[in-house]
């Protein structure tokens, strides 16, 4: 399957007394992960909700109803857990037909509670390619061969404070990628509501765009709807239309 996503990464000045200081990987990453906002820093301890998606039949023009699946987020002991299930009245999908779908799915759990950037990092070597007043980028390079992607290169705005270009090589089609972003703030942090992205594969060259739509729950922010569109060479290939629906938290006492 072509459909690709940019994992929402979601920047750093580092000003002190006038005088230019180099900062290091990590401390870029705390005042990136300083600038975003993340609904789990919000007191959200857990998350259910319903997922409704459509995909565009290319050869008709029409889009076409998936099952419903039910989205669950849960912290327990430190960890966080992000899981799909098939919605339990939407019985009329073979068990390929199911493995299939859940199997797509599950990428899009990053995008409703996303990772803070130190745990999408946390098995990279970062290091510093160049520095400069307005702009910083970073190399991250991970030596596990567990790891799908094999290297990001992340242009940082530091007048801003995001992350406004992103390359990575992987070790499966397609391997090189290169997107960028554009935010919005709810509250005073940044949110992503629009990625681009390139690439190749077989010699043929492919462009993803997504949009992120988002609405308080509860008295914070998610994600209540994403469309994302796949051409090739200018022509739609792919398009699907996820909705979050019925949404239910659960909040610390702290």
């Amino acid at each position: 399957m072509l459909l690709f996503r940019l994992t929402i990464l979601l920047p750093f000045l580092l000003i002190s007394s006038g005088v230019w200081a180099q900062p290091k990987p990590d401390e870029i990453l705390t005042q990136l992960d300083q600038s975003y906002y993340y609904p789990q820093n919000h007191g959200l301890e857990k998350l259910t909700a319903r997922i409704q998606w459509e995909q565009l039949d290319p050869t008709s023009g029409k889009y076409w109803r998936n099952p419903d699946f039910i989205f669950a987020w849960d912290r327990e002991g430190g960890r966080e857990i992000r899981d799909f299930k098939l919605a339990k009245d939407e019985n009329l999908v073979t068990m390929s037909r199911d493995g299939e779908l859940e199997k797509q799915i599950q990428i899009y759990g990053e995008l409703i509670i996303p990772l803070t950037l130190k745990q999408k990092f946390a098995h990279y070597h970062g290091k510093l390619n160049k520095v400069g007043r307005s702009k910083t980028r970073l190399l991250y390079h991970s030596d596990s061969l567990k790891e799908q992607i094999e290297s990001y290169s992340l242009l940082v705005s530091m007048k801003d404070m995001f992350i406004e270009e992103i390359r990575f090589e992987q070790n499966l089609d397609p391997r090189k990628v290169s997107g960028s972003f554009r935010y919005q703030k709810r509250g005073d942090k940044w949110v992503a509501v629009e990625s681009w992205s390139s690439f190749a594969i077989g010699g043929l060259n492919y462009q993803e765009t997504s949009n992120y739509h988002y609405k308080k729950f509860d008295g914070i922010w998610l994600v209540h709807r994403i469309d994302q569109t796949v051409k090739q060479d200018g022509q739609i290939i792919q398009s699907h239309r996820f909705k979050v629906l019925d949404v239910a938290t659960d909040f610390s006492r702290n």
